[in-house]
């Protein structure tokens, strides 16, 4: 008879163990919310992984010109958290409600709220900025801005700055522009397009920048040209005079700007040649 009940008891706690391992498949990683500001938009986004591996922190802007927000940054959080990174995504206000640089004032306002919960977390202080479009350029502006971090008491170690399909040089990127285009752009921000070039991010650039960096361009890039990622990474290792940026370069006409930047986190990881050296980047920084 105790036989027949430890045969049964073994039964059921193996059916228990095997219900519990399912229901853990089948949970979602947590997500926390942090207002910064009273804007819809003035928010972080915490994504949790279900096992933490990697110690530096993913701050992540999406692009949109300023005017909305895209989902990628779902699709990239699943990504990071399935490797085992937390994935901050970071809201900033829109325009023409807001006009530029508000977004550059949420950018640091972001980073110190997602600080200030990283602290109250124990989760360091150690972050990779990275974003696409023109949310490239608000990373590289909490990478490489020195001043404005130093204005809002950012205490971040900057491990490194992913960029995808960014807009990296402003001064070129207007400058391939017709004037009637130029003219729509600044009064959609309420801006000149010299107040874009002050936050160009190849502008931040000097010799004490010392941020290992990756940018993800295609070649047949409509929107934001290929050659405004090349002028950024040659300037940075040539001015630093260390190879501090490297770039992964697509050579494929499907990956004009749009499919690049809402696309590479919807492909399949197993067959993602970008994803794949992208995360082989990402190890070298640990």
């Amino acid at each position: 008879m105790s036989l027949v009940y430890e045969l049964a008891s073994l039964a059921a706690a193996k059916t228990a163990r095997f219900v519990q391992n399912l229901s853990r498949k089948k949970a979602q990683p947590r997500v926390a919310v942090v207002c910064y500001g009273p804007n819809r938009n003035q928010k972080i986004t915490i994504h949790f992984p279900k096992k933490r591996r990697f110690k530096p922190v993913v701050l992540y802007w999406n692009g949109g010109g300023f005017l909305c927000s895209g989902n990628d940054d779902r699709a990239a959080a699943k990504r990071f958290n399935r490797l085992g990174w937390v994935f901050i995504s970071c809201g900033c206000r829109h325009m023409p409600l807001h006009p530029f640089p508000a977004q550059i004032e949420d950018v640091f306002l972001a980073t110190e709220a997602a600080l200030g919960f990283m602290r109250e977390t124990g989760l360091g202080k150690e972050i990779i900025c990275a974003g696409n479009s023109a949310g490239a350029l608000l990373a590289a502006n909490v990478a490489l801005n020195s001043e404005k971090r130093e204005e809002f008491s950012l205490d971040a170690v900057v491990k490194g700055l992913l960029l995808v399909g960014g807009i990296l040089d402003a001064g070129h990127f207007f400058s391939r522009m017709s004037p009637v285009r130029r003219g729509v752009i600044s009064a959609i921000s309420r801006a000149d397009t010299d107040d874009f070039l002050a936050f160009s991010p190849i502008e931040l650039i000097d010799e004490e920048t010392d941020v290992p960096t990756l940018s993800v361009h295609g070649k047949y890039d409509h929107l934001a040209p290929y050659a405004n990622a090349m002028r950024f990474v040659r300037k940075l290792n040539g001015i630093t005079g260390r190879r501090l940026g490297s770039m992964i370069e697509i050579d494929d006409a499907a990956y004009r700007h749009f499919r690049l930047i809402h696309g590479l986190w919807l492909e399949n990881p197993a067959k993602s040649r970008i994803q794949r050296e992208i995360f082989r980047w990402l190890d070298t920084l640990e």
